[in-house]
């Protein structure tokens, strides 16, 4: 089979279209900000544990550190926004044992909020609460 200059020119094209097509459908997707200092808490089994969440952010990506110094604790981690501005977050703490958090919620409409609900779980068992923080600045 032979191509005809014109005719493989024609075929690079038709691919390059494509190519950037599918490229900007797919990095052309906007997701809200969620990357910011926050203030607030998380609450499990009637307790109110106070703190501050730092979230960075790359597209869709986020990278997450909630401190709670009254308790000595950390916890960091990686997590994902969608474009609809739902939530989720894996975040790993070392207490009295190792355990992981999972935060799923919703960063609020005006962005200026996140909350939903908590899941954690480690060597002295499992948690269920909520967690609701502000935007500071």
């Amino acid at each position: 089979m032979t191509f005809r200059a014109g005719a493989l020119r024609g075929v690079i094209a038709l691919t390059l279209v494509t190519v950037v097509s599918a490229c900007a459908s797919v990095g052309g997707r906007s997701f809200p900000s969620a990357a910011g200092e926050y203030e607030g808490s998380i609450s499990f089994q009637g307790q109110s544990v106070p703190g501050t969440l730092e979230i960075e952010q790359a597209g869709s990506k986020l990278n997450a550190v909630f401190r709670a110094p009254s308790f000595g604790l950390r916890a960091e981690g990686q997590g994902s926004i969608d474009s609809d501005g739902n939530v989720e977050m894996r975040l790993q703490y070392d207490l009295q044992c190792p355990g992981v958090a999972t935060l799923t919620g919703e960063l609020d409409k005006d962005g200026q909020g996140i909350s939903g609900r908590l899941d954690a779980g480690d060597c002295t068992g499992e948690i269920a609460g909520t967690f609701s923080f502000t935007r500071q600045g």
